[in-house]
């Protein structure tokens, strides 16, 4: 037989062997879904003046990082002027109120280019959600939550992703600050209990590790179903969260995944790189693959953007959810 023929014949024997081979197969962006790039952020309060020098460096943070979806926690007034009109502009659209007037709040950010946006909000914290500066007693701070509805304009994949920021501590004790947490945490999961079971990406300074003596503490056990919350009718729930940096396929080292920039600051008397995160990216299992959970230190030419190391995940997730 000739060799131009022979040639021919294997060309067209192995490709069929690779198309077979593949077949069945999902791939991501495909049938089995989308790639979805999300970062964590607590980029530090600041006024004008404190907040200039560190533009330059979260622009490039978030260029080098290429996310789809962000969620930042105490962005001032200042900090929000500067990431409207220099940081995130163009293919970015922000939403999100402030926590009190003239205060800070809890924006997210989404490439428009890429989701539309269904829904949004911001709800506070308190026995009262709608009503705007609201909080529980005994709060250092009012808190808020801001939440976003977004359907994928290439798989009509439908999710939504709320972003919040728990109080830091109680103005009496630690207990208080934990008893304050928890109810915080109880409004902003009947918020998500409302959704319909829709995909939920939860991100946030929750100010509290997940464990303590090998014990995982309520707030983490509520969020992550290890404990139910009660509803508003007196029914109980439990949720299906998931913590990304303990199942992403690829994920940080068990000594270095603190969340704040003085852990790993060998001069700081709180040096400590394995401390326990306060910062989190959780999941609704079975909706998203975790593929990647990072974390960044938020310096860039000798500047420090935030006192707060950027958490950087990426997902997958499923096709199929789309709005009906």
């Amino acid at each position: 037989m000739n060799r131009k023929i022979l040639t021919a014949l294997l060309i067209l024997s192995l490709a069929a062997g690779m198309a077979a081979g593949l077949s069945g197969c999902s791939l991501p962006g495909e049938s089995g879904g989308e790639k979805l790039k999300i970062m964590q952020f607590n980029i530090k309060v600041g006024n004008e003046e404190s907040v200039a020098p560190r533009v330059a460096g979260l622009k490039r943070l978030i260029k080098e990082h290429d996310p789809d979806v962000i969620g930042f926690q105490e962005v001032s007034s200042a900090w929000r002027d500067q990431i409207d009109s220099k940081i995130l502009t163009g293919k970015w659209t922000g939403v999100g109120e402030y926590r009190n007037y003239g205060e800070e709040g809890t924006p997210i950010y989404f490439r428009s280019d890429k989701y539309e946006l269904l829904d949004s909000g911001t709800f506070w914290l308190s026995p009262t959600p709608d009503v705007y500066g609201s909080a529980f007693p005994d709060v250092n701070c009012v808190r808020i939550a801001t939440w976003v509805k977004l359907q994928s304009k290439k798989t009509g994949s439908v999710f939504v992703h709320v972003n919040t920021h728990l109080d830091h501590n109680g103005k009496n004790d630690n207990d208080t600050a934990k008893a304050i947490r928890i109810s915080q945490a109880e409004v902003l999961l009947r918020f998500v209990n409302s959704l319909g079971g829709l995909p939920v990406l939860l991100t946030g300074d929750m100010n509290q590790t997940m464990s303590t003596g090998g014990k995982n503490y309520k707030l983490y056990k509520m969020i992550t179903g290890e404990a139910e919350i009660e509803l508003e009718d007196g029914t109980k729930a439990a949720m299906r969260f998931a913590n990304t940096r303990l199942n992403a396929e690829k994920t940080v080292d068990e000594d270095k995944i603190a969340s704040m920039t003085r852990y790993f600051d060998e001069n700081d008397t709180k040096y400590d790189p394995a401390h326990q995160p306060i910062d989190y990216v959780f999941y609704t299992e079975g909706d998203f693959t975790p593929l990647l959970y990072t974390t960044f230190m938020p310096v860039v030419d000798g500047v420090e953007v935030s006192d707060h190391l950027g958490l950087y995940c990426e997902f997958i997730i499923a096709a199929g959810q789309a709005e009906n």
